[in-house]
C-alpha cells in the first residue's frame, strides 16, 4: 500500500472511531436525561400530590365545621388549626397558611354604591393614618366598573402599586357583600370598625378572654356588634407551598362554604398556581 493510500485510511478509521464514540457519548446523555427527566417527573407528582393533600385536608375540616353548626368561626377551630409551619424532611418540605378572607375588609362591598360601606372604610383608611381620598377613589372606581376579582384588578383602573400595597393591608376583594368576622379581624381593624376606643377594647379584651365573641358573651358585656360585622365566615384562603426533590409548586386557593347540617359544601371557587 502507498504511503498516500495509508493517510487515507488512517483518517477514514478515525473517522469512523470518532463517529462511534460520539454515538456512543450520544447514547449516555439520552439515558441520563431519560433518567434524569423520569426522576424530575416523579418528584413533580408527589410534590402535586402533597399540595393537593394538604388542600383537601382543609377543605375537609372547613366542612365539618359547617356540618357543626357552629355559630362562631374563630383562627382555635380545627379548620385553621389544619395550618402548618414548614415540615421538613431529606426529601423536601411542605407549608400550608390559612387566612379568613372575612378577617378583612370586602372591597367589592362598594359595587353596589352602598354608602354605610363606603364609610366603613373611610374610618379604616383613616385609622391606618393613610391618605383619607383612598376610600372615596376606590367607591367611585368600583362603581363605575365593578367588582374585582383580585385587588390586583385595582391597577387596570388607575390606582398605584403604592395605593393597593395599603389596601392589601386591610381589605380583600370577594365574589359577593359579606361582612366582617369580628373573631377573626385584627385588633386595629375592630379599632377602626368600632369607632369607639372603649368599646373596642372591651370587645378586644373579651376575645382574648373568652378566645372567640359569641352573641351570648357579647349580650352579657353590653356589646353590640358594628353594622357590616358577624361572627362567621364563609369564605377562607389555602396557600400552600411544596418542595419536593427537584419540584417546587404552589397553589393558593379560594374556598367557599354554603349550606347547612348534612347540606354543607365547600368548593374552590378560585386557585392559582406556580410551579
Amino acid at each position: 500500500m502507498k504511503q498516500t493510500e495509508s493517510g487515507i485510511v488512517l483518517v477514514q478509521v478515525l473517522v469512523i472511531v470518532a463517529f462511534a464514540s460520539a454515538m456512543a457519548l450520544t447514547l449516555m446523555t439520552v439515558q441520563d436525561q431519560a433518567t434524569s427527566f423520569t426522576e424530575r417527573s416523579a418528584d413533580r407528582i408527589q410534590a402535586q400530590a402533597l399540595l393537593r393533600g394538604a388542600e383537601a385536608s382543609v377543605v375537609s375540616a372547613f366542612r365539618q365545621d359547617g356540618e357543626a353548626g357552629s355559630d362562631v368561626d374563630h383562627y382555635g377551630e380545627a379548620w385553621y388549626l389544619a395550618s402548618q409551619s414548614p415540615i421538613t424532611t431529606s426529601r423536601g418540605s411542605l407549608s400550608v397558611t390559612i387566612r379568613d378572607e372575612q378577617s378583612l375588609f370586602n372591597l367589592n362591598n362598594l359595587a353596589d354604591g352602598n354608602l354605610a360601606a363606603r364609610a366603613m372604610l373611610g374610618r379604616i383608611v383613616a385609622a391606618s393614618g393613610e391618605d383619607s381620598g383612598l376610600e372615596v377613589r376606590v367607591a367611585a372606581a368600583l362603581a363605575l366598573h365593578g367588582p374585582v376579582n383580585d385587588l390586583q384588578d385595582l391597577a387596570a383602573l388607575g390606582f398605584p402599586e403604592t395605593d393597593i400595597a395599603i389596601l392589601k393591608d386591610f381589605s380583600c376583594a370577594l365574589p359577593e357583600p359579606t361582612p366582617v368576622n369580628l373573631n377573626t379581624a385584627s385588633n386595629s381593624l375592630i379599632a377602626a370598625l368600632f369607632d369607639n376606643p372603649l368599646a373596642a377594647g372591651r370587645l378586644m379584651a373579651l376575645r382574648s378572654r373568652e378566645t372567640y365573641i359569641s352573641r351570648e358573651n357579647m349580650s352579657k358585656t353590653g356589646l353590640i356588634a358594628p353594622a357590616g360585622t358577624a361572627l362567621t365566615s364563609l369564605f377562607i384562603s389555602v396557600d400552600v407551598s411544596v418542595s419536593w426533590g427537584s419540584a417546587q409548586v404552589h397553589s393558593l386557593s379560594l374556598l367557599e362554604r354554603r349550606g347547612s347540617g348534612a347540606r354543607v359544601e365547600v368548593r374552590v371557587i378560585r386557585r392559582d398556581t406556580g410551579i
